[in-house]
């Protein structure tokens, strides 16, 4: 069964990648490092784990080379696409447009594949 990383607030994914990409690059991303970059809220913290499933961050919150690329403002783009169709590649095998749905199919999906109800 799959379980897919979530943020409850994904409004501060785009902000965040902004702030990552004008911050040096940190030893370890840790909670610390987010805070430093403005973001307080424990619902921000979610996007640690969420890097970590997308190869940002290595297990233990080291940037990875996919970080870097990241960081990168003329491969951002293709590098989050990149990691998102590959963590949700059972998403995209139904659809491969499932990030243009309706929330209601995307979430019907996402029960699909997780066997989680809404």
């Amino acid at each position: 069964m799959t379980d897919y990383p979530y943020m409850i607030s994904n409004n501060k994914i785009t902000p965040i990648i902004e702030k990552i990409q004008q911050a040096a690059r940190p030893q370890k991303f840790t909670i610390e490092v987010l805070r430093s970059l403005g973001f307080t809220s424990t619902n921000d913290r979610a996007f640690i784990p969420l890097a970590k499933k997308l190869g940002f961050l290595a297990d233990d919150g080291t940037p990875t080379a996919l970080y870097d690329q990241l960081k990168d403002k003329t491969t951002t783009k293709t590098v989050l696409a990149t990691q998102i169709k590959s963590l949700y590649a059972e998403l995209y095998a139904i659809n491969v447009e499932i990030h243009k749905s309706p929330e209601g199919e995307i979430k019907g999906a996402i029960s699909r594949v997780t066997g989680k109800d809404e």
